[in-house]
């Protein structure tokens, strides 16, 4: 069975943004006592999750993307610019398991989200909502809760944007080397 996932891909640009602030935690990670133990995300698979699947049934996933792309053509969303907003960690300050940076505009991506929930419904998909939905993109992951000194603030951000032009679905395969996307379907953000 295929592990899914719908995302939004990061805008190319906005990744060069997010090498530099890894690099500039890094070094304030280095500057702890004892140093963190933590796993930079690998940006080339930089993206902003919409949907969490699982593993789908292979005979499931024409229906699926039929019915999701019939959604977007039913209720379509306008392409947009989105640009990254404040860091911040999943679950909190004092038990930091992820380090990630916000999205902003917040609420496209939450359009985007119900209507590929409308598709995943007509398709009798289940999926566990989320009304927390916050769209990010992951820089790090601790291996160990971490907890983050209150006096610790996170670097600045540039405000440049990039378009969101496209939702792809995505399968993930875990490999001894680390995870493997390939995208088994796109669909078009309306310009």
């Amino acid at each position: 069975m295929p592990r899914l996932f719908f995302a939004v891909e990061t805008p190319e640009h906005l990744k060069a943004e997010l090498i530099r602030l890894q690099d500039s935690l890094v070094q304030e990670f280095e500057r702890w006592h004892p140093v963190p133990d933590f796993k930079r995300e690998k940006l080339e698979n930089s993206h902003c999750t919409i949907r969490f699947l699982g593993n789908v049934e292979a005979f499931k996933l024409e229906r699926m993307v039929h019915e999701v792309r019939g959604a977007f053509e039913h209720a379509p969303v306008p392409r947009f610019d989105c640009a990254l907003a404040a860091c911040s960690v999943f679950p909190n300050r004092t038990h930091a398991r992820v380090l990630w940076v916000g999205l902003t505009p917040e609420e496209p991506f939450r359009e985007i989200q119900r209507v590929i929930d409308t598709g995943l419904a007509q398709a009798e998909i289940p999926f566990e909502a989320d009304h927390s939905f916050h769209p990010h993109l992951t820089l790090f992951r601790f291996r160990e809760r971490l907890r983050f000194p209150a006096d610790v603030a996170f670097p600045n951000i540039s405000t440049m944007a990039g378009e969101v032009m496209e939702v792809q679905l995505i399968e993930s395969k875990t490999l001894p080397k680390g995870p493997v996307h390939t995208v088994r379907a796109r669909f078009a953000i309306t310009v």
